[in-house]
Parts: structure tokens; sequence; C-alpha cells
């Protein structure tokens, strides 16, 4: 069974979506209650038959590297890093928009700075070395301050022995196709962004001295991200020209297959869904078919809708 261990704010719920198209929703086991509670999580997963545990693919969650331990049996890990400043960035709007986060209430309720956030809470110091390592000091993270090039020459080391893919957010579309090929499923499977914080500032409104603020309290984030980057790299450029191809048919395949699902969201948000049966009847086609990424959303529309196809494939859309 696949960990799939899901750093904030690194796109993990859009992955999510793309791994429950991939085996199938009934074998990824994540349960929301419990998404961020690790001890709990392994507790629920730990209480089912073992006949029920060994059909999961899949087990989610936000968890730290050591959650294996919990588990019975030998599992390998996979995750994504982002670009330090990114995460940072994206973790402060998205906590500040979230009323029921842990955190929100003490970073609105003092209206506090993107600074002062980086230099008050402790996760963002280094926060993927922190997750990577597992971290923790009587089950709190460790202060801030406290980590160390040892811990980052761990996190590689973990990541190389225990890992059985690491992607990357910012090439989230080259991710999917690359694990695609190497755990051998049929199709890629399309995604809508999910979980995105709609209220962040983007990169470029940073000011000089909130930038190097986050880099300062990232050092070792920002050797780690490079480090994940270049072997990224190196093991897509090891698939040749076929990949690029590969992609392009894909990114063209996702951006139809994500403006139908804008267009999905506005019809529902307008309330205009029952007179709109002959694009329900669309989507409710294209759900209903295992895209592959060899076609295109017009050889699509020829298609007659189909009840899903659960065969010895990965599931469809």
């Amino acid at each position: 069974m696949r960990l799939f261990l899901h750093i904030p704010k690194t796109a993990g719920t859009s992955l999510s979506d793309v791994l429950q198209k991939a085996y199938g929703a009934d074998q990824c086991f994540s349960n929301q209650e419990l998404y961020a509670r690790p001890d709990e999580l392994a507790a629920a997963f730990c209480e089912l038959p073992e006949s029920q545990r060994e059909k999961y693919e899949v087990l989610a969650g936000h968890y730290r590297y050591g959650f294996h331990e919990l588990l019975p049996g030998e599992h390998k890990y996979m995750t994504f890093v982002r670009n330090p400043v990114d995460l940072v960035l994206s973790w402060y709007y998205f906590i500040r928009s979230q009323k029921n986060n842990p955190l929100h209430k003490s970073v609105v309720g003092s209206n506090m700075s993107l600074s002062q956030f980086v230099t008050t809470v402790a996760e963002m110091n280094n926060l993927m070395v922190r997750w990577l390592t597992g971290a923790m000091v009587g089950g709190r993270p460790i202060p801030r301050g406290a980590c160390t090039p040892d811990m980052l020459e761990q996190a590689k080391h973990n990541l190389k022995e225990r890992f059985c893919f690491v992607g990357v957010t910012e090439e989230f579309d080259r991710s999917v196709i690359l694990m695609k090929r190497e755990f051998g499923w049929s199709h890629a499977p399309l995604y809508f962004s999910r979980n995105v914080s709609k209220t962040r500032a983007p990169r470029e409104s940073l000011t000089n001295a909130e930038r190097d603020l986050i880099l300062e309290n990232s050092q070792l984030d920002c050797q780690l991200y490079d480090y994940v980057v270049r072997e990224f790299c190196t093991k897509v450029s090891d698939h040749g020209v076929s990949f690029q191809n590969e992609l392009d048919v894909y990114k063209g395949n996702l951006k139809d297959y994500q403006d139908l699902a804008h267009v999905l969201q506005d019809i529902e948000d307008s309330r205009l869904w029952r007179i709109s049966r002959p694009l329900v009847n669309a989507v409710d086609m294209a759900k209903s078919i295992k895209l592959d990424t060899r076609w295109s959303m017009p050889q699509l529309a020829g298609r007659k809708a189909a009840r899903p196809q659960y065969g010895s494939g990965p599931a469809g859309l």
C-alpha cells in the first residue's frame, strides 16, 4: 500500500482526486474527519478486518514521516513538494480564510501579518523538512530554529529509501504523467483543481523584506526543494521525447475537462441546473468514460453515454 504523506498546500487535494480516479475511490482509504489526526487515522485503519485492509492501494492523510510505524506490514510513501515561498504564502492565506482551522483564531484574531506568521508559527520554519523527517518533541513540533543540516540529509535519505514517488506541485501535470508511467496506470486521470486559496495574494505582491524573511526561515526547505526538482527532472528526461508528446495531449484533454467543469459549476451556482439537461447529459457522458490521453474531447462528443465500467483497469473520470 502507498502512504500519501500530504504536506499542507502542495496540491494534495487535487492529487487525491487523481488517485481515486486511478485506483477507484473504494481502494483509497481517506477519512476526512481524521485526515489531520494521524494516531486516530491509523487506529481507524487498523480496526478494519485484514481482508478489507488488503484491498486498499492508498492511505492518505496529513501525517508526517514515521506514520508507517503505526501500521502493520511494509509500506512505501509518496508525497509532493512545493516552492517554499509559495508554500508559506498559500498556507498563510488559507488559514485566514478557513474558520475551522486550528490556527485561524490566533492569526485572524490578532490580525497577524505575514511576517509575524512566519516568525511566530514554528511549522513555518522549514515545514517540508519537518514533515519528511517526522521531527517532533512530546507530540508537538520541534521549536523554531531546531531544524539542522542533519535533518535535511535525513529527509533526503527518507525520500530515496522510503518513497516510491515524489512529485512537484509546480509541475503537477508532469507529475501525473510520471505517476501514470511509473505505477503502470492505463491512463492519466483528469482532475479539477481543488482547495485553492482564493484570497491568496500573488508572489509578486511580496515585499523584498517579506520574501527574504520567508527564505531565511526556509533555507533547508529550499535546498530540499532544489534536490527534489533535480531528481524529478532527471526522471522525466529518462522517459525521452514520448513523455512530452503524452504530456501535450494530456494538457489538451485537461483544459477541455476543466472548462466543462467550470461551466457546470457556474450553472449550478446560478440555479439553472434543472433546465440545463443537455449539458448535464454531456457531463454524465464524460464522467462515464475511461478517458485515455489518446482521446480528445471532440472525439468523446461522438460517444454515447454509458455507465462506468470497473474492470481490470483504473476507474474512469
